[in-house]
């Protein structure tokens, strides 16, 4: 990841982690055991060796339960609850809008929801982040080729700045990669590394539990 030569000194970095992007990734690929991601511990583990982690920024959005599975709604809070017992991450929401699908050949319709304002949210913290120096090393872990404009102001702006994108699984994103110093492809050995374990106390002391279906 960092160049021959390079001295290697501690640089603060804040990752910025598309949730959906990175829950989808691993959809893809199967890999249902391995959901129940320590997304605090993915950060540092991509960050080495020589980026220090000050915060993690997680973005999501709150799912509805569909009719053939009455408990996503239930997984997915268990999961932001084990997020958040970690300190220095973050959750940032953006919402599900409606939206009418129809099928053209017969005519019928149904409603359907689509996540929005995640790159959004994950532009304007990038920028402002940036704005008040809160990081040496940009980490962003996406495919979303929709940020590709926000890296390229960081690089016109702020080119003291290293930015490191991360590929969710098979989710590779070439335009990202033209303005990244570093472009990392997230693996299972990565995922399998940073689990949380089957039960995660919350700073209030509740215990949450992995999903049965993510094991």
């Amino acid at each position: 990841m960092w160049p021959a030569g390079t001295i290697l000194t501690m640089q603060r970095t804040v990752a910025y982690i598309d949730g959906f992007s990175l829950y989808y990734g691993m959809k893809g690929q199967k890999w249902e055991r391995y959901l129940w991601l320590d997304v605090d511990a993915l950060a540092r583990l991509l960050a080495r060796p020589a980026g220090q982690i000050v915060a993690v920024k997680y973005f999501t959005a709150m799912v509805r339960n569909p009719p053939h599975d009455l408990d996503k709604t239930g997984r997915q809070g268990r999961y932001n609850a084990a997020i958040r017992s970690k300190s220095g991450v973050h959750i940032i929401y953006g919402h599900y809008k409606p939206r009418l699908c129809e099928c053209w050949a017969c005519g019928s319709r149904w409603k359907t929801y689509e996540e929005k304002q995640t790159d959004v949210n994950i532009a304007l913290e990038v920028l402002a982040d940036a704005q008040d120096d809160k990081f040496d090393v940009l980490l962003l872990i996406t495919r979303d080729g929709d940020l590709v404009s926000v890296l390229r102001t960081i690089k016109q702006r702020f080119s003291y700045k290293r930015v490191i994108v991360a590929a969710p699984p098979g989710q590779a994103s070439p335009d990202l990669s033209r303005f990244a110093d570093a472009y990392i492809h997230i693996t299972d050995a990565h995922l399998k590394a940073c689990q949380f374990p089957d039960e995660v106390r919350t700073a209030k002391g509740v215990a949450v539990y992995r999903p049965d279906t993510w094991r």
